[in-house]
């Protein structure tokens, strides 16, 4: 069975409201369970719980100085339950559900813990269960220290998983479709590049919202993937086919090479 990891950063799952969208989970779900039926096992690396306690803090009519009240790892632990709801209420559209699966950077550190993850979401593919990975925001700081910093700790996440379970491709879904010529903030003329030598490091600079460290950071991991065994990977926009395109070979976004 092929196996595919696909990494969505808090941006990619929202609307131009500045919320998170629900068209965009039931795009997602139904390209997954496309791809399930073709045989393909895909995992879900999600960013979004910060913003999922947020909206739910809002939603119970509290102002935004009671917010100030929790810290970040508070509001993320108030919106892990309404991010998985997200993604479980779409792939029940589509006969799946949600495998959640929450983890820490020490995790990585023993033996037995790590294999545990690869084992769990192993055992996924091929059923009715979806794996949607997160850093464990609630007990580890880094996620949120880095988020900070304009860089999404889930794009490291996502390398490691995929090296993890011997993926065949990983796919980042970026707000702004890949990686430009030159900044497209600034240039209304830049376009995507198609393909990079991800060892030539290429000028990223202001090349996302995400920040210019988000971007460099997307590139790094996408070099250590490919170092790590990982056949393909591609910087991309999302799409109501950006998946299914990926994993049958098709060209999506900004694909990096060595």
């Amino acid at each position: 069975m092929k196996k595919f990891v696909v990494k969505f950063g808090t941006r990619t799952l929202m609307s131009k409201s500045g919320k998170l969208d629900p068209d965009i989970f039931q795009s997602v779900a139904k390209q997954v369970a496309e791809a399930s039926s073709a045989g393909v096992g895909i995992a879900i690396v999600s960013s979004g719980a910060i913003q999922a306690g947020r909206e739910t803090i809002t939603r119970l009519g509290l102002d935004h100085s009671f917010s100030r009240k929790f810290n970040k790892k508070d509001i993320a632990g108030i919106g892990s339950r309404h991010l998985m709801n997200s993604w479980g209420d779409s792939l029940n559209k589509f006969g799946m559900e949600v495998c959640e699966t929450l983890v820490t950077f020490a995790n990585w550190t023993d033996g037995n813990e790590r294999e545990n993850i690869r084992k769990g979401i192993i055992d996924c593919f091929g059923t009715p269960f979806v794996p949607v990975i997160n850093e464990n925001d609630r007990v580890s700081d880094e996620e949120i220290k880095m988020m900070e910093k304009g860089i999404s700790e889930n794009d490291q996440l996502a390398r490691m998983i995929a090296i993890l379970i011997d993926a065949d491709g990983v796919l980042f879904i970026t707000e702004v479709g890949g990686i430009y010529d030159s900044d497209p903030l600034k240039n209304s003329n830049a376009k995507i590049l198609k393909k990079i030598n991800g060892l030539l490091k290429p000028d990223v600079t202001g090349c996302s919202r995400e920040g210019t460290g988000g971007m460099k950071v997307k590139r790094r991991e996408a070099i250590m993937c490919l170092e790590g065994g990982v056949k393909k990977v591609a910087i991309a926009g999302m799409n109501d086919r950006v998946i299914i395109d990926f994993i049958e070979g098709n060209k999506v976004g900004t694909e990096v090479c060595l």
